[in-house]
């Protein structure tokens, strides 16, 4: 079973190392994380799609950009 070492910082965003929080995932534990976050990104274009209130939208679509992010460096 392979292991997957990734950073992430609280804000999802790329930084030093040494600001980042290091996980080891085994692959079950990978596809469960991916499956939660493919699961958030179809939440957040549901509710960006039944949403009127332009600041939220906003909220919403950097809220999506951290699941991206994140779904990118689980699949790495």
């Amino acid at each position: 079973m392979g292991v997957l070492s990734a950073y992430i910082s609280p804000e999802g965003q790329s930084k030093a190392p040494e600001e980042n929080m290091p996980i080891d995932l085994s692959q079950q534990e990978k596809d469960i994380v991916t499956g939660l976050l493919e699961k958030e990104l179809e939440d957040i274009r549901s509710e960006f799609h039944h949403t009127q209130g332009h600041g939220y939208k906003d909220t919403l679509k950097e809220r999506e950009l951290l699941v991206r992010g994140l779904l990118a460096k689980i699949k790495v």
